[in-house]
């Protein structure tokens, strides 16, 4: 059986596949995740989670590596990770009271055949208006 390695240190991605019984190793990916706001989403998220995957399959040999990118998008505006709890606010004022659409890629590498296997799910998200209740 070959070894599983999820290449990502996120604690929701982790337990996530725990939850579906799956054993696997931890090999986060150090691979940069620059927005090019070029890009349409799909191929943003799936460029990114296509290279998380492959920087750390070089590390494992017969191995599934599985990789993922996250993103969410209001209008045409890229959403990204906030950085700070000033980002944070800031996107969270935003979306208050609208909805948003999130993007997920995955990617499954097979580290003895080079096969690649990715897939994308979008989910529109509803966020309850937060800004005027005290």
């Amino acid at each position: 059986m070959k070894r599983i390695i999820l290449a990502s240190a996120s604690p929701r991605r982790k337990e996530l596949l725990e939850k579906i019984g799956l054993k696997f190793e931890v090999d986060a990916s150090n691979c940069a995740e620059e927005i090019d706001p070029a890009l349409e989403p799909d191929e943003l998220v799936r460029g990114i989670s296509l290279a998380k995957a492959k920087s750390v399959s070089s590390r494992h040999k017969d191995a599934l590596i599985i990789a993922a990118d996250t993103i969410g998008v209001i209008g045409k505006k890229l959403l990204g990770k906030p950085h700070t709890v000033d980002e944070a606010r800031k996107m969270l004022a935003q979306i208050s009271g609208k909805s948003h659409e999130v993007i997920t890629c995955f990617t499954v590498l097979d580290t003895a055949t080079n096969k690649i296997i990715s897939g994308i799910v979008s989910t529109k998200v509803y966020i309850k208006n937060y800004q005027n209740r005290k």
